[in-house]
């Protein structure tokens, strides 16, 4: 391989590495979009369901109260 050649094949590396360096920024702002919406997603959902407190104490009332038939 000549000299020439080798410098061509490295330039033609460098070019499309310092390309693939130019894209991350918008690679990574577009990262963080996604992230912040899988964030709200799922404060949204965390909104929507009782702590595990309540659940244990509402189980537990349901254990501990005596079934009444329903009046007919």
């Amino acid at each position: 391989m000549k000299p020439e050649e080798g410098e061509a094949g490295l330039d033609t590396r460098c070019s499309a590495l310092l390309s693939d360096l130019g894209r991350r920024p918008a690679q990574v702002a577009q990262w963080r979009q996604e992230e912040s919406g899988i964030h709200s997603k799922v404060k949204a959902c965390d909104a929507g369901v009782p702590p595990v407190s309540d659940l244990a104490e509402r189980a537990h009332m349901q254990k501990t109260t005596p079934l009444t038939p329903s009046p007919s």
